[in-house]
């Protein structure tokens, strides 16, 4: 008796317009256990295994939801290798934790029994890349609703449409010499397509698979050069793999040494808006709160000590310094950092850091400030205080309102490097 798709359990199949997703959907297609869903940016005509197309932007929860609607099991292939254009501003790592966070928490609401997720093969010793530890970070983001997961972690997946497979054949091709770096010597265990999607086909829906991990790849593993190698057999042309182990230096790759403040020096600079051009008819509310229009800050900063950076003073004010030498002190670091390499309005920023300050004496003393640092690539130092909730905009020479210690904070000031 054959069964209508209508009435198989419904299989969900997140990035299937992928090499590998598309590999996948043929492969159950044919075996007929589920009618398949297959999500894309647009929506499209039945084709590649798949039942139907619905278009879904992962970005969005409501979207999301009205995706995985009626889903038994769901398959997740999703990789943000590259920032969406409504995210310019974010990392791979933040988009693909979103991502990932949606679709877990649809997945819970639509009742799904399991996600089956594709990652990357974790090495036993050694640091993670940023790539593989945002897989990692994914397969706990997939369970963190409840919906039992089941990670297949892959190494490099080859086979015709993926795009690893058309780089080395596009390399093998047009080369007649490539010069391999050091980390073409690193062993790792590819994999190719059909033996990739056989266990993920197997996996699917299989109660007995849920909630665990699966290393899947060659038996053997192999270095990026010996793939090389392979392309060039596959493609017999004569070419010349030369294999070197140094370190590339472009003018991109700025040393943070340049500013750093050695014996006798500090960066020193006053608060934005002194002056009719940036403070017009006398009002700065929007640029400084709490300091006063004359306020001098200095910097010490060594921005290569990751326990001790510096410290921050503040001078000129009719209330009292806010700051004395008060330590920077360094705020335990997300996962990932977007804000490090973001660029503020006007560009021209090398790195940024994050800092907070404890005071123990002056306006803010017993509360906590936090410290923005803006490298600036002509040597400069933008530095941004922030301390309060911005209800209480105090008058700089209201001492008395500092000395209750309720006042906000908020400045900007750019400083130079300057002696003591």
């Amino acid at each position: 008796m054959t069964v209508m798709a209508e009435e198989l359990p419904v299989l969900v199949v997140a990035g299937a317009s992928g090499f590998v997703g598309r590999a996948l959907g043929a492969s159950l297609a044919q075996e007929g256990r589920f009618r398949l869903v297959g999500l894309s940016r647009s929506r499209r005509a039945p084709s590649e295994g798949y039942d139907e197309w619905r278009a879904v932007d992962l970005f969005s929860m409501l979207e999301t939801e009205r995706a995985l609607e009626g889903a038994s099991v769901a398959v997740y292939l999703v990789h943000s290798m590259m920032p969406n254009d409504a995210l310019t501003q974010a990392r791979f790592e933040d988009l693909d934790l979103l991502c990932a966070d949606n679709f877990a928490r649809a997945a819970a609401k639509a009742g799904v029994t399991q996600i089956v997720y594709l990652g990357g093969l974790v090495p036993q010793h050694g640091e993670l890349s940023e790539h593989l530890e945002s897989r990692v970070e994914v397969e706990r983001v997939l369970a963190a609703h409840g919906v039992p997961v089941t990670t297949l972690r892959a190494g490099l997946i080859v086979g015709p449409g993926g795009s690893s497979f058309e780089i080395l054949t596009n390399l093998v091709k047009r080369l007649p010499v490539m010069v391999c770096p050091a980390w073409t010597a690193t062993r790792t265990q590819p994999i190719a397509l059909d033996d990739a999607v056989a266990p993920l086909s197997f996996a699917i829906g299989r109660a007995s698979c849920a909630s665990r991990t699966y290393d899947i790849g060659a038996v053997e593993p192999r270095r990026p050069s010996r793939r090389c190698y392979a392309a060039r057999v596959i493609r017999p042309v004569a070419r010349v793999l030369v294999s070197f182990a140094t370190f590339l230096v472009t003018t991109s790759c700025e040393s943070l040494d340049a500013w750093r403040t050695d014996e006798g020096e500090v960066y020193r600079g006053v608060v934005v808006g002194n002056d009719e051009a940036t403070c017009p008819s006398g009002s700065c509310s929007f640029i400084r709160r709490g300091f006063a229009p004359l306020t001098t800050i200095e910097l010490t900063f060594d921005p290569s000590d990751a326990s001790n950076p510096g410290t921050l003073s503040t001078h000129d004010e009719p209330c009292g310094a806010t700051f004395t030498s008060e330590p920077l002190r360094p705020i335990a670091a997300l996962a990932h950092d977007a804000l490090s390499q973001y660029d503020f309005p006007g560009g021209q920023r090398a790195r940024n850091f994050i800092y907070a300050l404890e005071p123990t004496t002056g306006p803010l003393a017993g509360r906590d400030a936090m410290v923005f640092l803006s490298l600036m690539r002509d040597g400069e130092v933008e530095v941004r205080v922030l301390a309060g909730d911005g209800a209480d905009d105090c008058s700089p020479d209201d001492c008395g309102a500092f000395a209750g210690g309720r006042c906000d904070f908020f400045g900007v000031f750019r400083v130079k490097r300057q002696a003591r």
